[in-house]
């Protein structure tokens, strides 16, 4: 229901002493009856300007005339903005903002953790490889949302390969919150993304390596430490390629007999610590300086990718292997060895134990194949 007692007035508070009178806004909202009387909330708002009272010579009527409008275009504007917050109307003022701006305002406002603060980085990253920069509020409509959908579709990550759907889903859904905050502000008429359909995630089963792969992998020889030792490493630590690659001698910890590997993870901003197995150690080599990298000149591209697929290859190996797989490869393992899924979680440093479960199925579906090769004793 419209509130019919809300307005603005532009009004002169005198000061005779100075003979000035200053510019002060007054608001009126949610009127209210109490006893049969109407009583009316007010709030005051100075604007910062002045005119002379009874001004004398022409200096004095100038400086009047050109506050006086100053004054007057500020009140307009005032008036327009609280108007259309009061009547949940479409602000054109506030829609002059810049949209990217005021993405990133939001993101901020919901005090996020790292993890999540990164994933709206990253889909502000996209938009502006989209559209650039420079568009408004104002700017924004169902084409523009639509087909940055289909740009995201089309998007490649730097080692070339293109986005994983859910990836897609990630960076569009932040979107999709934007605009809808938008809509509730009535900064935009209607809510863009809410007819737009995301993508059907993948269901493509993930690789990973059994320990006769991986055999086969540590006794196939191959010229880069950064590939062969380095993979071996995350299928036999779990690491993530991003953390491995600025993994220092210092995230090494020797606490009495128990060695360790400690560091903070870059995609939750969580510590972790990762104890070393016998086989993980041979893969870091000999020790050097605390500050040096233990896999010197490791870096995430698309060449990487196809020494690792040539590698599994020479090894005879067909599934098609990325560096995370390796990831993969130790989680499975680790849980069809001990079937604990508790422990399986804290060493991934998992924060959801939905996001440990597909490697339980994984296993599973081991299970079930061993199951199939027994061999048959009833007719």
């Amino acid at each position: 229901m419209y509130n019919i007692m809300a307005k603005v007035s532009l009004r002169i508070e005198k000061k005779p002493k100075t003979r000035k009178g200053h510019f002060y806004l007054e608001y009126y909202y949610n009127s209210k009856m109490i006893n049969g009387i109407q009583r009316v909330n007010r709030k005051k708002e100075s604007i910062g300007m002045w005119i002379y009272l009874n001004p004398k010579g022409n200096k004095e009527k100038d400086h009047n005339k050109k506050y006086k409008n100053f004054a007057e275009s500020i009140f307009r504007e005032k008036e327009y903005d609280f108007m259309t917050s009061i009547h949940k109307l479409p602000n054109k003022n506030k829609g002059n903002q810049n949209f990217l701006e005021y993405f990133l305002d939001f993101a901020k406002k919901k005090n996020l953790s790292n993890k999540g603060l990164k994933a709206y980085t990253l889909t502000l990253n996209y938009l502006i490889k989209y559209k650039g920069k420079g568009l408004t509020i104002n700017d924004i409509d169902y084409a523009y949302c639509r087909d940055f959908l289909s740009y995201l579709l089309n998007s490649t990550k730097t080692n070339g390969e293109k986005l994983s759907t859910s990836s897609v889903v990630a960076y569009f859904n932040k979107l999709r919150l934007i605009i809808k905050e938008l809509n509730k502000e009535g900064l935009v008429l209607v809510d863009y993304c809410k007819d737009i359909k995301n993508p059907k995630l993948d269901t493509k089963p993930r690789v990973w390596l059994t320990q006769d792969e991986i055999i086969l992998l540590v006794n196939t020889p191959y010229q880069l430490r950064n590939i062969k030792e380095l993979f071996l490493f995350m299928c036999f630590t779990s690491i993530r390629h991003i953390d491995v690659i600025n993994l220092k001698w210092k995230n090494v910890v020797k606490d009495g007999d128990n060695e360790f590997i400690k560091f903070k993870q870059q995609k939750t901003g969580g510590y972790l610590v990762i104890p070393l197995t016998e086989d993980a150690k041979k893969m870091m080599g000999e020790r050097k300086g605390d500050e040096d990298l233990i896999f010197n000149g490791a870096k995430y591209s698309a060449n990487n990718n196809e020494h690792l697929k040539k590698w599994g290859l020479l090894a005879g190996i067909k599934k098609k292997l990325t560096f995370h797989t390796g990831r993969h490869t130790f989680a499975t393992n680790l849980y069809l060895q001990t079937k604990d899924a508790k422990a399986t979680s804290k060493w991934l440093g998992h924060t959801s134990a939905k996001s440990t479960e597909v490697y339980i199925h994984l296993a599973e579906q081991v299970l079930f194949e061993k199951a199939k090769q027994i061999k048959q004793i009833v007719d």
